[in-house]
């Protein structure tokens, strides 16, 4: 165990940027400098208050740390000291005078006064047995157990139960006047009338904590100044060893500075890098503050890890872990683990989404009701779900990590706007990447296989950027609010139901583009009651329609369900219909349907009909291109293609071969529909809107591939029959 009772410690708080740093480093000069007396002068000094306990447990589990730094004069004796709050006055006694009942921990003292030279004391309420009782596992061995007997009020609890904004005023055995202070904290009011010793105001202390995290001396030697306290992670009875840029390790072997992670945990401040050395480590384990946690080449953790409400950023990677990874309201970086062995012991609970709804009916919502056990039944240990990386009101980013066999691979919740990258999630059983209630991640070159229910689904603003997502029911899935979410340079096939699927019952418009969707056994993109703009996609080689556009009016609802998205310059070819509109749905009654933009779409080579109108469907129709669709290129003999329709051979360099690139001479070059595309580019990056046809105005092409000519373009004959490609594939 490296430097257990260590009290000379500095701990810099490490969430702070360099300003901050810097400007506590001058409070600790200045602070310091202000003091009346030197503070290596007291034999015993406030280390430690824990006033902003979790709701429920209120005043049983506060407390008040007490140390004896190291190289003092030798065991100091407290008994009949007093503190006060400013309100109430205590005086302390052992632990046995007023309790028969030792707290729960292993080798804590509880029948004496007593405090040697480099140890710690603390004051626990009177009370503690009635409570929760949190602290059995943090006190270590040795730790003195203080309480209070009345003194001279009435309060049974510490003070007048201790309150974030209340200073701390310790007295000797003597009296409670100015005489008699050994120690303070908050730079409270000097005055001979203790109950006057509120704070003076003159300053940022005491500092008010989050919620379960305690307010701790920096450096015992240093008195009660600005910039010797900060909020950290609770250390009942020691002072955390490590700290800024220093590096312990842990072998389960033995013979290092810790056996366990778990006591590293315990034991280190922030700032500190855990090595942890190869072997297996059955252990559950709680980040207390924010650490750099690092495995060997071969290191498992058997166990579930949690990191909630640390300061500053935390990191755990190249980990192999079978239990679960949950963050709340911290910032933290995982990198290159793998998460495998995952018990679906509670694969609803996994259900983490808006909606709850696997369905395209509407009744999906942005309450979040369906996360609220989840995060009740979790504090930190004893996973009730099967997500393997959650993030909950956090921060930072899940990079390279291997997720296997979970409920959910990664789940950003509430607000998490985290990085998710690179990553390979294959085989949950609801959805690999899930993003929920106000989260907007960024979602980007991960590889998702085989999921149950969903490859990537998300609902508020996501960025959804270049991954390959395939074997779900459906590949990514996205329901907007009021913000715009971005679908961008992914590539779905193998699914069940379809690949890309847009539900949006508000505002919200995300922008579809750039993305390869092909192979897939149901539908290629279906919109549902969505507004949206789907503009240069491939969609190919489908067994269900390419594009599908359903809204409708609800009459149950009493209002119209929005379903008009732009649908522009894509390829639509090879699937079973090219773009189907109307408003057949089961929960829909007669009514408006969905009335879509379709315009420079190039469809083509479908098993069916190229364009297929239900329910009289009347959406825009504007420049697009149709060619040898099977059943017709629309299913009322060709009379409802619109005006501007192009009825010709598009002449792909090699559809037969996959390339969907316009040959020289495609009557699809300049002739697109006119707008402005998302990004300004087209299938492959390329600008939107190149002058193909060399008559000095760049106009966009139909379909998803901007034609770029390599020479003079436009001094070729108008026939279009140049090319001799064009009627060598069946597109």
């Amino acid at each position: 165990m490296q430097n257990l009772l260590e009290c000379r410690l500095v701990r810099v708080p490490v969430s702070t940027c360099s300003v901050s740093r810097f400007a506590w480093l001058l409070g600790c000069l200045v602070g310091s400098l202000a003091l009346a007396q030197p503070a290596h002068a007291q034999s015993v000094v406030i280390s430690e208050v824990m006033s902003e306990t979790p709701a429920g447990n209120h005043d049983t589990d506060e407390y008040i740390e007490l140390c004896n730094p190291a190289d003092s004069s030798g065991p100091v004796d407290v008994a009949g000291w007093q503190f006060t709050d400013g309100v109430d006055d205590d005086d302390l006694v052992a632990w046995d005078t007023r309790n028969g009942t030792a707290p729960d921990g292993t080798g804590l003292v509880t029948n004496s006064t007593s405090i040697p030279d480099g140890s710690c004391a603390i004051i626990l309420d009177p009370g503690y047995l009635d409570g929760s009782q949190p602290y059995a596992g943090l006190m270590p061995s040795g730790t003195i157990v203080l309480t209070t007997s009345v003194g001279g009020g009435a309060d049974e609890s510490l003070g007048n139960g201790l309150a974030g904004n209340n200073p701390i005023t310790l007295y000797n055995a003597g009296g409670t006047t100015l005489a008699d202070r050994v120690d303070t904290y908050g730079t409270p009011t000097a005055d001979d009338d203790h109950t006057l010793c509120d704070d003076d105001g003159s300053d940022a202390i005491p500092l008010i904590p989050s919620t379960g995290r305690s307010v701790y001396r920096i450096d015992l030697v240093l008195g009660d100044a600005v910039g010797n306290w900060s909020e950290g992670a609770l250390t009942p009875g020691y002072r955390a060893s490590g700290g800024a840029g220093s590096t312990v390790v842990v072998d389960h072997a033995g013979g290092a500075d810790y056996d366990t992670i778990s006591a590293a945990l315990l034991d280190v401040a922030g700032g500190t890098t855990i090595q942890v050395n190869n072997g297996t480590y059955v252990e559950d384990l709680v980040f207390r503050d924010a650490v750099e946690l690092v495995a060997g080449t071969a290191t498992t953790i058997e166990g579930d890890v949690c990191i909630d409400e640390v300061n500053g950023v935390s990191s755990i990677q190249d980990f192999v872990i079978t239990g679960r990874l949950y963050i709340h309201d911290a910032e933290v970086t995982v990198t290159n683990n793998t998460f495998n062995g995952i018990t679906l012991d509670d694969v609803s609970g996994g259900d983490d989404d808006d909606s709850g709804d696997d369905d395209d009916s509407g009744d999906d919502d942005d309450s979040g009701d369906d996360d609220d056990d989840d995060d009740d039944a979790l504090p930190c240990t004893g996973a009730l779900t099967s997500t393997a990386i959650e993030f909950n009101f956090a921060q930072g980013s899940a990079t390279g990590n291997t997720v296997s066999g979970a409920g959910t691979g990664i789940l950003l919740d509430n607000g998490s706007n985290t990085l998710v990258s690179g990553n390979t999630v294959d085989s949950a059983a609801d959805a690999g990447i899930k993003c929920s209630n106000g989260s907007a991640p960024e979602v980007s070159g991960n590889t998702v296989s085989g999921s149950g229910a969903y490859g990537i689904h998300c609902t508020y603003s996501p960025t959804i950027e270049g991954n390959t997502v395939s074997g779900s029911d459906t590949g990514i899935w996205i329901k907007n609010t009021s913000q715009v979410a971005e679908v961008f340079d992914n590539d779905v096939a193998g699914t069940a139901v379809v690949g890309i699927a847009v539900q949006a019952a508000a505002a919200g418009v995300p922008d579809i583009y750039g993305n390869t969707v092909h192979d897939n056994n149901g539908d290629g993109v279906h919109f549902t009651w969505a507004n949206g703009l789907l503009s240069s996609n491939l969609i190919r080689d489908n067994l269900g329609t390419g594009i599908v556009v359903v809204g409708g009016y609800v009459d149950f609802i009493g209002s119209e369900i929005d379903g008009h998205p732009t649908v522009i310059g894509n390829t639509v070819v090879g699937n079973e219909d090219g773009i189907g509109v109307g408003g057949s749905d089961s929960l829909l009654d007669i009514g408006q349907v969905a009335v879509p933009t379709v315009g420079g779409n190039i469809v083509s080579g479908n098993a069916s009909f190229g364009l297929r109108l239900e329910d009289g469907a009347t959406p825009v129709l504007e420049n697009n291109l149709y060619w040898l669709n099977s059943g017709g290129d629309d299913n009322d003999g060709d009379n409802s293609l619109g005006a501007t329709a192009i009825q010709a051979d598009p002449l792909f360099v090699d559809g037969a071969g996959g390339d969907y690139s316009l040959d020289e001479g495609s009557p699809a070059i300049d002739t697109g529909y006119e707008t402005t595309y998302p990004g300004d580019r087209d299938l492959l990056g390329n600008a939107r809107s190149i002058d193909g046809d060399g008559d000095s105005t760049a106009t966009p092409d139909i379909g998803a591939i901007e034609y770029s000519c390599t020479g003079d373009c436009g001094d070729d004959d108008d026939s279009g029959d140049d090319d001799d490609s064009g009627d060598d594939d069946d597109y």
